[in-house]
């Protein structure tokens, strides 16, 4: 693998007992093998640690931390690889060709370094595609799927690490604060990861929403804001999150995703 590995793979875990193995056993099956996976464990207290397998791709750092973002970031620290990207515990990569296809698209393309990239997620029974070209309208409406993203390791030491007075968004935080300062963000047509979801935030809707709106009015102008909430309400934006969610009854939501199944295709 060398000292200096292409990929860093950074899981952090928390009593993940149940779903740790699938998303590290869905790394080792990577036919590209220049990466690390980097696992920050904070300390669990039910059998996460005996469920990682061992391999000379794996390095396990146990320590106390204060929440996953600040796992996250002692996983920055702890990385070599020239691009990073973030699995949380039960997500995978999508197949066993990810890596090696984003590598691809990053040399075909000749990405600069300190630049990210970004490719499509499947979750909820779908493919869902990430705009090829990434704009303020767009994250303004919502973020992009974390663990489809692969960050140029200089953009840390650059930027610095997720800001840990976000407990939900500081992932979110980081792009928009990279986005406004003209980083360049990349689309490969890969689908990168299948997403868990059903974590921290969909249990804190409360936390979630005040973080979101501290993190908007941070980035975006109160005229930015004021036209989406108009674009929102005339394109009945609340009503259509509600039918995709799993809140909405099962008939009326599978209903909703066939349909975006069909135009995804």
């Amino acid at each position: 693998m060398g000292n200096r590995p292409y990929f860093s793979i950074i899981v952090a875990a928390y009593n993940a007992e149940s779903t740790i193995r699938m998303t590290i056993d869905s790394i080792l099956r990577q036919s590209f093998s220049d990466y690390e996976i980097v696992v920050k464990d904070a300390l669990s207290t039910d059998q996460t640690l005996e469920h990682i397998p061992e391999s000379k791709h794996i390095r396990v750092i146990s320590t106390k931390d204060h929440g996953i973002y600040d796992g996250m970031n002692e996983g920055i620290r702890e990385a070599h690889g020239k691009f990073l990207c973030f699995l949380n515990c039960g997500d995978i990569f999508h197949s066993s060709e990810v890596l090696a296809q984003v590598h691809a698209a990053i040399i075909q393309g000749k990405f600069e370094d300190d630049s990210v990239v970004y490719g499509d997620c499947f979750a909820h029974g779908k493919v869902e595609k990430n705009p090829e070209v990434l704009t303020r309208a767009f994250l303004l409406r919502r973020p992009l799927c974390h663990q489809t993203m692969f960050f140029a390791r200089s953009l840390f030491e650059t930027y610095g690490c997720y800001d840990c007075t976000y407990k939900i968004v500081a992932d979110y935080e980081f792009t928009l604060k990279t986005f406004c300062s003209s980083v360049p963000y990349h689309h490969v047509n890969v689908v990168i990861c299948a997403y868990l979801g059903d974590g921290f935030s969909t249990r804190n809707a409360q936390l979630l929403a005040a973080e979101n709106q501290r993190v908007l009015h941070t980035y975006f102008s109160k005229k930015e804001l004021c036209i989406s909430q108009i674009k929102a309400i005339l394109t009945l934006r609340r009503l259509r999150i509600y039918i995709a969610s799993d809140r909405s009854p099962a008939w009326l939501r599978n209903l909703y995703r066939s349909l975006s199944n069909t135009v995804n295709r």
